[in-house]
């Protein structure tokens, strides 16, 4: 389903106020398609990205996001995935630090 059918949906819905995004180009033109659908951002519908990138920290509206880790994420889920092919382990959950950095999107 591309973005801005998704969009319509969520709106037509109104049972969503919120949405958190993968990351912050898709939570980006998820506003675009919001505000071009009359939906106030963040009043009727608050949205967040997720990876903190710099191409859409200076922009307006200034984009709410989660940053993280991406490389000891990575690092850390092959961690993971070889501890549970060699020992046969059941995957225990995987906690990275996280910074939320509010914006004007939520």
């Amino acid at each position: 389903m591309e973005l801005r059918s998704a969009a319509v949906k969520v709106v037509a819905e109104k049972r969503i106020t919120a949405m958190v995004c993968n990351n912050d180009a898709m939570a980006w033109q998820l506003v675009r398609e919001l505000l071009n659908l009359g939906v106030k951002v963040p009043e009727e519908m608050a949205v967040t990205g997720f990876d903190a990138s710099p191409v859409f920290s200076c922009r307006s509206p200034r984009l709410s996001t989660v940053r993280a880790d991406r490389g000891k994420l990575g690092e850390e889920s092959v961690k993971s995935l070889l501890s549970m092919i060699e020992e046969n382990s059941p995957f225990e959950g995987l906690t990275l630090p996280t910074e939320f950095i509010l914006g004007e999107t939520s």
